[in-house]
């Protein structure tokens, strides 16, 4: 039996998936926070950061148990939008 090893996809594909204006990206990206895999983990947390709204950065919210000591240091310094999202939750009282 043979293994087959997955590469992390080229550089257009997380370029895509951080500029388009479809919100199923953000699914897809939110997936890539729950690997074990730390350089896709920390491509879709770059790539979510990018894109700029409440559902990214909820997302990323959500997975915070996931990321080790890179994806925390890369957000002290992109944390835009991550307040409001986390008031949401916070006031919502669910996720």
């Amino acid at each position: 039996m043979t293994s087959t090893t997955i590469g992390l996809p080229v550089t257009t594909t997380w370029d895509t998936l951080q500029r388009t204006r479809n919100e199923a990206a953000v699914g897809i990206l939110a997936g890539g926070l729950s690997t074990e895999a730390a350089d896709v983990r920390h491509a879709s947390l770059r790539a979510l950061a990018g894109r700029g709204e409440e559902s990214a950065a909820t997302a990323i919210i959500l997975h915070w148990k996931k990321y080790n000591q890179r994806d925390l240091e890369f957000l002290r310094t992109h944390r835009r939008g991550l307040h409001r999202a986390c008031e949401q939750l916070l006031m919502a009282g669910t996720y």
